[in-house]
């Protein structure tokens, strides 16, 4: 496989579960590797749905690699 873009997902409401973020785990060349939202629990929830680190902190994206 080649290069792997790398996506932070920022809010994780309705759009970002039914669409953005299937759509991201089925590609073959991308890899979600972080999720915020302000609302914790909306956060933790995104992220155990995804098997991904989450967050409320914007910052927390950002500095991610």
């Amino acid at each position: 496989m080649g290069r792997v873009l790398k996506v932070g997902m920022l809010g994780c409401s309705d759009i970002a579960y039914k669409s953005s973020g299937p759509s991201i785990k089925k590609s073959r060349n991308t890899e979600m590797i972080v999720a915020m939202d302000l609302v914790e629990n909306v956060a933790e929830s995104f992220g155990e749905e995804f098997g991904i680190h989450a967050t409320t902190g914007p910052d927390v994206v950002f500095e991610s690699d």
